[in-house]
C-alpha cells in the first residue's frame, strides 16, 4: 500500500517569499502613485497649455477635466489598488525573486514545487535533504535587494520634469496659470480669460446702412501693444491689416460696406472675440397717404389722399393726418420705424400704429410750407435723406360764379324770351345760386329809382360745391319796353363766414330791349364795321401781293428764307382775321332774321358775303401762305 506525503517550504524561503511579496506590494503602489501623479500633473500642464493656445470654452474644459480626473482613477485602480488586492502566489513570488537572483532562481522554484507536490514512490528523506540544502543555498540571499527604492523612485522622474515645467511656466507668468487652473478646475464659472494686454474694440457688434463706412478702433492698456492686427472677411473676399498703435491705440477705416463684415483684432497677447458688422438697406418710405378734414363749417368731412404725389394742396383750415408707409426690410422686431415729422425748429412724432404704418396727430397747418418726415428703426439707423412734403395752404376763396348763356350783352325785341345759365362753385359747399336783376327805364323816375331783385335758382349745402341752374326771362312781364334795358347777375355764397360776407358775384351783362328799327340800325351798324374791317384786309392782301411780286424776283438771285417766313406769318395772320370776319357776319345772320323788319334779300346777301370771304380765307390766302412756306424751304435747301 503507497503512502502520500506533503513537505512544507523551509522556513528560510517561507520568510523570503514573504518579505519579498510585501515589499513588492509598496513599491507598486509607490511606483504607481508616482506615474498617476505624473500623467495627472502631465494631463494638466497640457490642458493649461492648450487653454492658452486656444482660449477654450467652457464646454470644452468640463470635457478635459472629466478626461484628466477619468484618467487619474484609472491609474490609481490600476497601479496602485490592483497590486495592493492581488494575491501573488508561492510560485510567481519565486520567479520573481529568482530574476534577481539567478543563481538560486532553480533553487527557489524546485523548492516550491517539492512543497506542494505529492509523489508516489520518492523517499521521504530525500526529499528533505533536497530542501534541508536548498534552505543552506538560500540562506546567503539577502530579499531586500532584489527590490530596491530607486526602483520606485525611477517613475517619479517624469513627475519631476513636468512639475519642474509648470514651475517654471508659474514663475514665469504667474497669473496666466493660475487664471488658467481657475478655469479648468471651475469650468462652469464664468472665469475671464486673463492676458497681460487688455483690449478694448469699438464699435464690436454694429449695424450700419449700405454703403456706409466703419472705423474700428482698438485700444489697449496693461503691457500695450506696439501694433495690432485686424483679420476681417466680407462675403469671399480676406482681408488681414498690420494697424500701428499709437500710445496703445489702432485705428482702421473701411471703404462703402455692401456686405456684411466680419472681424476680430489681435494685440500683444489678447485676441478679441469675432464682432460682426450688419449692412443694412436704410430706412425709407414706400407711400405717402393723408386723411384730410374739412373745417367744420363745411362739415368736417373726411378725405383720403391715397398717395401723395407733388404738392398737398388744402384750403387754410383743413385739419390733416399724415400716414407714412415704411418699406418692408425684415421680419425682426428693429426693423420696425418710428418717425418725426419736421418743420423749422419744431417737430411732431410719428409713432407706428398696429399695422405698422407711422400716422401723425392732427395738426392744421395755417400757411404753406415743406414738412420733412425722418426715419429711424429699431437699430438706430435713420433714413439716409429725409422724405418731404410740400403742404401748399389756400385761403378758401369765394365761389367762383359765371353766366355761361348768353354770356354777353344782348340787343332784343320787346316781346322775347332769354335763356340764361348760371352756374357756381367752391371748394366745399354753396349756400345758393341767386340772380339779381334790376329794370333801368327809358324815362325813369330819378327820385324813386327800381330797386334791384332777387330771384332765387337753386338752393344748396354744405356738401355742394357746386350749383347750376337755368332760368327764362320774360322781358314782357318784367315790365320792359323798348329803350328799357335789363342789368343782371347771378350771386353766391359759401359757409366760410356770414352769407353777406362770403357773396360772390358774376360779370354784370345787359339786355336792352330796342324796337325793331333801332335793332336792325344797330346791326346794319356792326355790319357796316365788319365791311370797314374787310376793305382794310383787302389793302392788306393787295399790299402783300406786290410783296410777293418782289420776294419772288429777289429769289432768283440770293436765298428769301427770312423773308419768305415773315411773309408767311403775315399772310397767316390775314387768313385767320379774315376767317373771323366771316365768322362775325354768320352771327348777325339769326339776329337779323329775328327783326321782322329786316328786308329778306339783305339776308341773303349777307349770306353770300360771309361765304365768299370765308371761301377766300380757305382758299387763295391759305394757297398763298403755303406757297410761301415752300419758297422758305426751297432757299433752305439751296
Amino acid at each position: 500500500m503507497s503512502t502520500t506525503r506533503t513537505f512544507g517550504l523551509p522556513r528560510v524561503v517561507r520568510t523570503a517569499l514573504d518579505s519579498y511579496r510585501r515589499r513588492w506590494r509598496s513599491m507598486c503602489a509607490l511606483r504607481g502613485l508616482l506615474v498617476a501623479l505624473g500623467i495627472f500633473v502631465g494631463s494638466v500642464l497640457a490642458a493649461v497649455a492648450a487653454d492658452r493656445a486656444l482660449r477654450l470654452d467652457s464646454p470644452v474644459r468640463t470635457i478635459l477635466l472629466v478626461a484628466i480626473a477619468a484618467t487619474l482613477l484609472s491609474c490609481l485602480v490600476r497601479w496602485v489598488l490592483w497590486p495592493a488586492v492581488v494575491r501573488m502566489t508561492d510560485r510567481q513570488a519565486a520567479m520573481q525573486l529568482g530574476q534577481s537572483f539567478p543563481g538560486v532562481q532553480e533553487d527557489l522554484v524546485s523548492a516550491v514545487e517539492l512543497s506542494i507536490s505529492q509523489q508516489e514512490g520518492i523517499s521521504p528523506a530525500l526529499v528533505a535533504s533536497a530542501l534541508h540544502q536548498i534552505a543552506t543555498h538560500s540562506a546567503k540571499v539577502d530579499h531586500r535587494t532584489a527590490l530596491p527604492v530607486r526602483y520606485a523612485l525611477k517613475a517619479g522622474a517624469p513627475l519631476l520634469a513636468v512639475g519642474l515645467l509648470l514651475t517654471s511656466a508659474y514663475l514665469v507668468r504667474p497669473e496666466a496659470i493660475q487664471n488658467a487652473l481657475h478655469r479648468l478646475f471651475r469650468p462652469r464659472s464664468a472665469v475671464p480669460f486673463f492676458t497681460y494686454t487688455n483690449l478694448r474694440v469699438a464699435p464690436g457688434d454694429h449695424v450700419i446702412r449700405t454703403g456706409d463706412t466703419v472705423e474700428v478702433e482698438a485700444e489697449t492698456w496693461g503691457r500695450r501693444a506696439w501694433e495690432a492686427r485686424l483679420e476681417a472677411h466680407t462675403g469671399s473676399r480676406l482681408l488681414r491689416v498690420k494697424l500701428p498703435c499709437q500710445e496703445g491705440a489702432a485705428f482702421w477705416q473701411s471703404g462703402p460696406l455692401f456686405e456684411d463684415l466680419t472681424y476680430r483684432v489681435l494685440a500683444g497677447d489678447t485676441i478679441s472675440r469675432w464682432y460682426r458688422v450688419r449692412v443694412l438697406p436704410p430706412p425709407a418710405l414706400e407711400n405717402i397717404a393723408a386723411i384730410l378734414t374739412t373745417p367744420e363749417y363745411a362739415g368736417s368731412r373726411k378725405h383720403l389722399v391715397e398717395s401723395i404725389r407733388g404738392p398737398l394742396e388744402i384750403i387754410q383750415g383743413t385739419t390733416v393726418e399724415i400716414h407714412a408707409e415704411t418699406l418692408k426690410r425684415g421680419t425682426a422686431p428693429e426693423f420696425r420705424c418710428t418717425g418725426k415729422l419736421t418743420i423749422g425748429d419744431d417737430s411732431f412724432p410719428l409713432p407706428p400704429g398696429s399695422s405698422g404704418v407711422l400716422c401723425s396727430a392732427l395738426f392744421t397747418p395755417m400757411e404753406s410750407a415743406e414738412w420733412q418726415i425722418h426715419l429711424v428703426d429699431g437699430f438706430g439707423l435713420e433714413s439716409r435723406s429725409p422724405d418731404s412734403i410740400f403742404i401748399k395752404v389756400e385761403p378758401d376763396r369765394l365761389p367762383l360764379v359765371k353766366i355761361t348763356t348768353p354770356g354777353h350783352d344782348l340787343l332784343v325785341l320787346p316781346g322775347e324770351i332769354v335763356q340764361v345759365d348760371a352756374i357756381a362753385e367752391d371748394e366745399f359747399g354753396l349756400r345758393d345760386l341767386t340772380l339779381r336783376y334790376q329794370v333801368v327805364e327809358r324815362e325813369a323816375d330819378a327820385a324813386n329809382p327800381e330797386l334791384p331783385k332777387t330771384l332765387e335758382l337753386k338752393q344748396g349745402g354744405i356738401d355742394v360745391p357746386k350749383l347750376a341752374a337755368t332760368t327764362m326771362l320774360n322781358l314782357e312781364e318784367l315790365g320792359l319796353s323798348p329803350g328799357d334795358q335789363l342789368e343782371y347777375r347771378a350771386e353766391a355764397s359759401d359757409y366760410a363766414a356770414h352769407a353777406t360776407l362770403r357773396r360772390s358775384r358774376s360779370p354784370e351783362y345787359h339786355i336792352m330791349v330796342m324796337s325793331e328799327m333801332e335793332h336792325l340800325n344797330a346791326l346794319l351798324s356792326r355790319f357796316r364795321e365788319m365791311q370797314l374791317a374787310l376793305m382794310r384786309e383787302a389793302a392788306e392782301q393787295r399790299l402783300e401781293s406786290q410783296r410777293a411780286g418782289e420776294l419772288a424776283e429777289k429769289a432768283r438771285h440770293a436765298s428769301v428764307t427770312e423773308e419768305a417766313l415773315d411773309a408767311e406769318e403775315r399772310e397767316r395772320g390775314h387768313a385767320q382775321d379774315t376767317e373771323s370776319l366771316a365768322q362775325a357776319m354768320e352771327g348777325l345772320i339769326p339776329q337779323l332774321a329775328r327783326n321782322p323788319a329786316t328786308p329778306t334779300p339783305l339776308l341773303s346777301g349777307m349770306e353770300r358775303m360771309s361765304r365768299a370771304v370765308r371761301s377766300v380765307a380757305q382758299g387763295p390766302m391759305a394757297q398763298a401762305t403755303q406757297n410761301f412756306s415752300q419758297a422758305a424751304q426751297a432757299s433752305q435747301a439751296q
